[in-house]
């Protein structure tokens, strides 16, 4: 029994380990044939960085009953990196507050704080009204008192009208962006999401977008998804906190 104990100690040494920031792990394995699992702290939110190169990376994936599940990587295996998050909540207010999505200014402004360019150019993540991931940019330029920063725009050429979400997160001494700052909010216009067949649903919700009597994906008339998401809800990118 006492040599049972000294060998699951080692294992959780082995898999976890604290550098005062974050919880860091190096994971290699599987829950089942369509996805991984790893152990993590209930309550807390962890970024996936995906080591194969070619997956997109995971943000606030939370901790039910001590375990974590995310998808497989592209080569389908498991090998990822997992950071603990950290939140602060902090409000952020952005200049400009509202633009044309048909003339868009070259960077806005973020005020607030805590914000940080020790170790590399705090980032900016946009999220539309449906809380989906719409694109990323860096900060050009950080006020020595954590304040301010100017941050360009990212491609929002696809983007509709509605009021979008910028999330501020910093990049810690490890090189992670799991600082989530907080949020500010930015009202756009200039480009309503087409509902071509007049149905109600948005043609990039509807997979019979110029068929009014229908717009359901599946065959049993469920409705699960849209336009690009056939079969499936279409997934968020990530949180905004």
């Amino acid at each position: 029994m006492r040599l049972k104990t000294k060998i699951l100690l080692i294992l959780v040494l082995f898999l976890v380990s604290f550098n005062g920031k974050c919880l860091k792990k190096i994971f290699s394995g599987s829950s089942s044939s369509n996805s991984c699992s790893s152990t993590c702290v209930v309550g807390e939110r962890y970024s996936i960085m995906y080591l194969d190169g070619c997956s997109r990376d995971l943000q606030g994936q939370s901790c039910l009953a001590g375990f974590l599940n995310f998808p497989r990587d592209c080569n389908g295996g498991c090998s990822v990196r997992i950071v603990r998050e950290r939140s602060f909540g902090f409000f952020f207010t952005i200049d400009p507050s509202g633009a044309d999505l048909n003339n868009l200014p070259s960077s806005v402004i973020a005020s607030g704080q805590g914000i940080d360019a020790t170790y590399g150019p705090p980032r900016v993540d946009y999220y539309n009204g449906d809380g989906f991931f719409v694109g990323t940019a860096y900060a050009t330029s950080v006020a020595n008192d954590g304040s301010w920063l100017v941050a360009s725009l990212p491609n929002l050429s696809e983007a509709y009208s509605g009021t979008f979400t910028l999330q501020i997160v910093n990049k810690n001494a490890d090189g992670d962006y799991v600082d989530f700052l907080g949020s500010g909010t930015v009202n756009c216009w200039g480009r309503d999401r087409p509902d071509s067949d007049g149905d109600g649903w948005y043609d990039d919700e509807d997979c019979f977008s110029l068929d009014p009597t229908r717009w359901y994906c599946d065959a049993g008339g469920g409705g699960e998804g849209g336009g690009g998401c056939v079969n499936e809800i279409c997934p968020v990118e990530g949180p905004v906190y």
